[in-house]
């Protein structure tokens, strides 16, 4: 689809405010604040709000304690980018006022937010979520093939360092990502529907999270997952491959595979590349035409 930007006289700043900030939303405000196209609306950081309040970088008009009255910032396009449940606890609060980019698509592991989130975005108030694709390549192909009803299969793979993932600990996947730390191969850790995966990995399985979210219409959060831990990797790898039905004579039909290699630090959740991808999809939505109610790639 192509990217409607507005020129400079079509609409007012847009206000942007943040709940989250720490390595990724840090980054990101300081984006907001060097760009005088934008304003910052607010930023919030519910699990640290000292980080927030104690910011001498940050104008004091801007510093909220937490999200009592956050309409009061008069944000227009709020970004989350700390964690899965500031979505199914204020998502749809945010829905009913601004726009909402959300960064932790693992929320959608939760049914019921799901629902809420899908609702409030399609419910015609001007107001839509917004996706980052992240270390998605392919995300618009998967999204054009489902909301045509042509997506039969898709099954995203993402391969790491076990250094770089972090299992919830009373989880089988847990046990086997520390006997991965000890051996130089592949160790498969899960293969399975996403909705159940990102339960146990909520921190770093966000693309592929996404890629279901993008595949709402077909095959959604029950997209294939496969996690792969390798102590021998210095980037992490993301396979996706896309599949249309089968031709009449049962032959295969459309097939896309995509495979991207990212470089990442021992360790880290989020490789630069992905964290660059992620600022400039927050750019592109900030200053262009909002489009209005549903489910958007940024």
């Amino acid at each position: 689809m192509a990217e409607e930007t507005a020129s400079p006289s079509s609409f007012s700043k847009r206000r942007v405010g943040f709940v989250g900030y720490g390595f990724i939303a840090s980054f990101l405000v300081k984006k907001v604040l060097e760009d005088d196209s934008l304003e910052l609306a607010f930023v919030c950081d519910l699990f640290k709000p000292e980080s927030v309040m104690s910011d001498e970088t940050l104008p004091e008009e801007c510093k909220a304690p937490n999200l009592d009255g956050f309409e009061k910032y008069r944000a227009d396009l709020i970004v989350e980018a700390a964690h899965p449940n500031v979505s199914k606890d204020h998502g749809v609060r945010f829905l009913k006022s601004a726009d909402y980019m959300i960064a932790s698509t693992t929320t959608y592991a939760d049914e019921e937010t799901e629902r809420l989130l899908n609702e409030e975005a399609d419910r015609p108030t001007g107001h839509g979520i917004y996706l980052t694709p992240g270390a998605l390549f392919g995300a618009v192909d998967i999204q054009r093939m489902s909301d045509a009803g042509k997506l039969a299969s898709l099954t995203v793979t993402m391969k790491k360092h076990p250094d770089s993932l972090y299992p919830n600990k009373d989880t089988p996947e847990f046990a086997k990502n520390e006997e991965a730390k000890k051996v130089a191969a592949e160790v498969l850790l899960y293969d399975g529907p996403v909705r159940k995966l990102c339960g146990i990995f909520p921190r770093n399985v966000n693309t592929i999270a996404t890629a279901a979210i993008c595949a709402r219409k077909t095959v959604g959060m029950n997209t294939r997952a496969v996690l792969v831990a390798d102590s021998r990797l210095e980037e992490m790898i993301i396979e996706v491959k896309a599949c249309g039905p089968d031709k009449e004579d049962g032959s295969p039909g459309l097939r896309l595979t995509i495979l991207r290699e990212n470089p990442s630090a021992r360790g880290a959740v989020t490789g630069t590349a992905t964290l660059n991808s992620f600022a400039a999809s927050l750019m592109r939505v900030a200053k262009s035409q909002p489009r209005g109610n549903g489910v958007h790639l940024a």
